[in-house]
């Protein structure tokens, strides 16, 4: 599995996006997967979203997901670490000389 196009989004428990690319699966691409996050605790992968307005309110449905519950938390388990070693490398990279050692763009 491969992340692709993350961003962090960081509104409500909605953290990032990001594409999922599944070589095993044919080169299957899902596009606007999320990584909500209400605790260290609390963290959940979405499969792409449509919002509906109900009587009750605003009701978000996704476009595909897995019956079994115990499949999408076997999914999550080898999703997320993908996520956090991003997440990682992005943050010590910000912390970097953006223009390295010797002064040369990092491009």
């Amino acid at each position: 599995m491969e992340v692709r196009n993350y961003k962090i989004i960081d509104k409500g428990v909605l953290h990032a996006r990001f594409d999922l690319y599944l070589p095993k699966w044919g080169g299957f691409l899902i596009h606007g997967m999320t990584w909500c996050v209400k605790s260290e605790n609390q963290q959940w992968i979405s499969f792409p979203s449509y919002s509906l307005e109900t009587p009750e309110g605003k009701k978000y449905l996704q476009h595909c997901r897995f019956e079994d519950r115990e499949v999408q938390k076997d999914f999550e388990r080898q999703v997320m670490p993908l996520l956090k070693n991003l997440q990682s490398a992005m943050s010590s990279s910000t912390t970097e000389d953006p223009e390295g050692e010797d002064g040369d763009l990092p491009f």
